[in-house]
């Protein structure tokens, strides 16, 4: 398992990128570089599951360990999720994602926030994710900066 790190400085205070990154609506918009129909089911309250999900193609379901408004988001993902909603934790697909972390960290600058992710994966995925994320996060600041502010 290795640790990737992404970040992106965005023009707009740390509140429009916290609510613009984990509403539904908004986080479905950036996050399609991952995924197509890609949304979360659940609430982002610390001690809490929620799941990762393109409805038909599976995800992922995550303990979501930390979550301090406007600062930080810690997720442990726990079990995979097939296509039919069937949580896997026992597979060597579901081992390879048991255990990885997600942490999103939001931080003040001179100008607006800078936000920071923390993913780990396994090697093999290294490269997908060093596509995806910098296409998300793009997506993410367009979002924030464009005049309604996500």
């Amino acid at each position: 398992m290795i640790t990737q790190r992404y970040s992106i400085t965005i023009a707009a205070p740390r509140e429009t990128v916290w609510r613009t990154m984990l509403d539904q609506d908004t986080y479905r918009q950036w996050t399609r570089a991952f995924s197509p129909n890609s949304q979360y089911v659940g609430e982002w309250t610390e001690g809490s599951h929620i799941l990762f999900v393109d409805p038909g193609r599976g995800g992922m379901k995550a303990l979501l360990e930390t979550v301090r408004p406007y600062e930080r988001v810690e997720a442990r993902h726990i079990a995979v999720l097939g296509p039919d909603g069937a949580e896997d934790d026992s597979s060597d697909e579901a081992r390879r994602w048991t255990g990885c972390r997600e942490c999103y960290s939001f931080t003040v600058t001179e100008g607006g926030t800078r936000l920071d992710v923390e993913v780990d994966l396994d090697e093999r995925y290294r490269s997908s994710f060093d596509e995806m994320w910098p296409q998300a996060l793009q997506s993410l600041r367009a979002l924030c900066e464009a005049p309604s502010g996500g």
